[in-house]
């Protein structure tokens, strides 16, 4: 039996489940009343949809990629320390320049507010 795929391996995809994930947080949670009770009137629906969905792409397009080379390759021990799957770095950087540039927003939203 031939594989669809020309490489004969399966091409795996990942989908966020944002349905579920929005109903948690507005549904269940209700985030937005949440952050409210604590002044943070701009934390509102609009907002936490933008940070949803950025979650959601950074999910499927950087980290799931990592999943099938992460099988693969596994962690290694060796010498006292552990080296990661070829992308596993480079995820995690993605994901620590993120996080400044929010912080960065952040505070750049603080000073205008003050």
């Amino acid at each position: 039996m031939s594989s669809p795929h020309p490489d004969h391996r399966l091409v795996h995809s990942y989908r966020a489940p944002l349905r579920d994930i929005r109903f948690v947080v507005h549904e269940v949670l209700d985030f937005e009343d949440h952050y409210r009770s604590f002044g943070r009137d701009d934390l509102n629906r609009e907002l936490l949809e933008g940070i949803l969905e950025e979650g959601a792409r950074f999910a499927e397009d950087i980290l799931a990629p990592t999943n099938r080379v992460g099988d693969e390759h596994g962690l290694v021990f060796e010498a006292g320390r552990v080296r990661t799957p070829p992308g596993f770095k480079d995820a995690y950087d993605r994901y620590a320049d993120l996080i400044k540039e929010m912080q960065a927003i952040e505070a750049q939203l603080k000073k205008l507010g003050s």
